[in-house]
């Protein structure tokens, strides 16, 4: 997790994300807001003796979304790293290596930014939710997420590719990880945003397969209830981390039906949803 000493509303990412949002509060203001909001979820994950590495971003350079790391890495069981290509251009100097030789030594990184240079952008996991246990790479195509780097990607991993397009208020929505979100036995949907009906059926298709599909409304979508992930702490158990939002946006029954294999921690983001338009899963890059 990245600290956000220099977080604040980022004009560039709110191009392409609509969820994101100018604040009328002075600078120094937001910026105290999310990392009190920060160091509450840090100290939550914690305290459930879950393993988090935390590390400032760098100032005197703004990094206004540098919260946001799950975007520009990812981290494989073999030993392999990930680095990836951002749109934002303020965004580009969130990869940084001295993180991965303190967090992760001895892992091979293969750098996918190049293609950044030409307008070729793939964001992480934020562009490609993974289904590990079954091998499938779920991606909404964006401005963020190449299909054609999408399909190299995952033929590389040696996953099936599941691509569909969005729509929201006339916009694809920006990353994939606001739409869907794949636990080990359940999946979270927004179907009311994915128009072509042929890809809709696909997409509940490859889920319904192997997981429980909790369908949400795209009122749950603003509220962030896809963008979640489950962890697991220091004893192997399971929890569901999600924003204190996309809780209180949830059913009872789809908590309960979430919270049978892992259980639900809410940690309370607001400033951070609000202003820089990711929510939990978008905070956590796991290793």
């Amino acid at each position: 997790m990245i600290r956000p000493t220099t977080f604040g509303f980022n004009a560039q990412a709110a191009e392409t994300n609509i969820y994101m949002h100018a604040s009328s509060l002075a600078e120094t203001a937001i910026r105290d807001a999310a990392l009190e909001e920060f160091d509450a979820m840090v100290a939550a994950l914690r305290a459930h003796d879950i393993d988090v590495s935390v590390w400032d971003d760098v100032p005197p350079k703004p990094l206004p979304d540098a919260v946001f790391p799950n975007n520009w890495l990812s981290v494989w069981s073999d030993g392999t790293v990930f680095l990836y290509p951002m749109g934002p251009p303020n965004r580009r100097g969130e990869r940084r290596s001295e993180i991965i030789k303190s967090c992760l030594p001895g892992v091979k990184v293969v750098d996918l930014s190049a293609t950044e240079e030409h307008g070729g952008f793939l964001e992480g996991t934020g562009a490609i939710v993974f289904d590990h246990d079954n091998k499938v790479a779920y991606a909404a195509l964006s401005e963020r997420c190449d299909q054609e780097l999408l399909e190299k990607h995952a033929s590389l991993l040696g996953y099936r590719p599941v691509v569909f397009r969005t729509d929201y208020k006339g916009m694809p929505v920006y990353h994939t990880n606001v739409v869907l979100a794949v636990q080990p036995t359940t999946a979270i949907l927004c179907a009311e945003v994915i128009q072509d009906s042929t890809e809709l059926r696909k997409v509940r298709k490859a889920l319904s397969r192997t997981h429980t599909v909790v369908e949400i409304t795209t009122a749950q979508l603003v509220a962030f209830c896809a963008n979640v992930l489950v962890v697991a702490n220091k004893r192997g158990q399971h929890f569901l981390v999600l924003s204190q939002t996309a809780y209180d946006a949830f059913s009872e029954q789809q908590r309960t039906i979430l919270g049978k294999t892992a259980q639900l921690l809410p940690v309370s983001i607001p400033t951070i949803e609000r202003v820089g338009g990711g929510s939990a899963r978008c905070m956590l890059a796991e290793m």
